[in-house]
């Protein structure tokens, strides 16, 4: 007689224990090819397992990838905040889901993967130029997280074993090297428009990422202590941050306040355009970068900026990233970026200290020489008395 375990059955055939679990009302019956009940017990367990995986038929077996990525999304809804789930939903019904989701799991081998970045390599957006290979990077570790949530689940979905190796390229050749200096910046401040000004002044001078400046309220700005704190779920990496006032944020910041005050009493956004938030100004930052003649600045530059002018003025390294929220070194280093001006003041300090040097060992070299024709000549000289305290 069977005996059942709660998720099937073991039954004897002569001397030989066999597992038996059903797939969809359909009994499926397989030999432990043991006499031994434990082993039996062992085999179950893995029949168990395919049968989740759909590798003995029912459902599961038929599994595509749109579901898994729409179970993906689902999971997304309480891992990431708003803004962060609808750009990736976007990423995943634009591109992914075309190209992967008729395919199973098993299909999605390194060449399938490879076939995508070739295809939407081909791809222009609406700029004009190829889809870069950064960005077809963020939108693979999409689909491999996905995979990785679906054999996570209990009971998975897929094994863990049916994800492939991702072809992820290195980034580093294709890091924007851009940035700027205080005279840059203030011929920037120059050409943009007022509502512009305190936003680009604190995402220079702070290095704050554009979309958590762009929810700061004046609650979170603190002229007493000189700080604005950034709230838990707000930022990037979900954790709250506090950054201080720098170079002449207060007297910006204020300015805004005043202004806020007067006219739109209502909003609480310390970014804003006429008391609206700030959605897209690309447009009239393009137009003040092109007057200004600073050569295609990216907001995000102003981000690497502040990283670059911290690390310039000796403030530690882990100060740094606490203010401008990175979580790792490596993305720290790939910000830290050295300019020609940095390189030709070191070059600058190293003359400087060669010269020095050179001044020193010429003075030794003078009073020993003195030494020497002192001795010769046989003349002694007695040094001078100390002069009374």
């Amino acid at each position: 007689m069977p005996r059942g375990t709660g998720s099937g059955s073991i039954f004897r055939r002569g001397r030989i224990w066999w597992c038996r679990v059903h797939v969809d009302g359909r009994p499926v019956d397989e030999s432990s090819k043991s006499d031994n009940y434990e082993t039996a017990k062992r085999h179950l367990a893995k029949m168990n397992g395919r049968k989740v995986r759909g590798e003995l038929g029912g459902a599961n077996a038929k599994l595509k990838m749109d579901r898994i990525l729409d179970e993906f999304i689902r999971a997304l809804t309480v891992r990431v905040g708003d803004d962060t789930l609808k750009i990736q939903t976007l990423v995943v019904n634009a591109h992914l889901k075309p190209f992967f989701g008729s395919m199973r799991a098993e299909k999605i081998t390194t060449d399938a993967l490879m076939s995508y970045r070739e295809s939407r390599s081909r791809e222009k957006t609406n700029k004009g130029t190829f889809t870069s290979p950064s960005t077809i990077n963020r939108e693979l570790s999409l689909l491999r997280n996905a995979m990785r949530t679906a054999a996570q689940k209990s009971p998975p979905l897929i094994p863990m074993s049916s994800i492939p190796r991702f072809p992820i390229t290195n980034e580093d050749a294709a890091a924007r090297q851009g940035f700027i200096d205080d005279p840059e910046f203030d011929r920037l401040i120059a050409e943009l428009p007022g509502h512009l000004i305190p936003i680009a002044t604190v995402g220079y001078q702070t290095g704050i990422r554009r979309g958590e400046l762009k929810k700061i309220e004046w609650s979170q700005v603190d002229f007493e202590a000189r700080l604005i704190r950034l709230r838990s779920g707000r930022t990037k990496g979900g954790k709250p941050r506090t950054c201080p006032f720098i170079g002449n944020m207060h007297e910006v910041l204020l300015s805004a306040k005043n202004e806020r005050d007067e006219y739109w009493p209502d909003c609480d956004l310390v970014f804003h355009r006429l008391g609206e938030p700030l959605i897209d100004f690309r447009g009239s930052w393009d137009s003040a970068v092109e007057r200004a003649g600073l050569d295609n600045l990216k907001f995000h530059d102003l981000r690497r900026s502040g990283v670059r002018n911290l690390s310039r003025s000796g403030v530690p390294e882990a100060i740094i990233m606490a203010i401008t929220g990175h979580r790792t070194r490596s993305m720290f280093d790939r910000y830290n970026v050295t300019s020609e001006a940095d390189l030709d003041d070191a070059a600058k300090r190293v003359r400087a200290y060669r010269d020095a040097r050179k001044g020193l060992d010429s003075g030794l070299n003078g009073d020993n020489n003195r030494d020497s024709a002192t001795k010769e000549e046989g003349l002694q000289i007695t040094p001078e008395p100390l002069s009374p305290s």
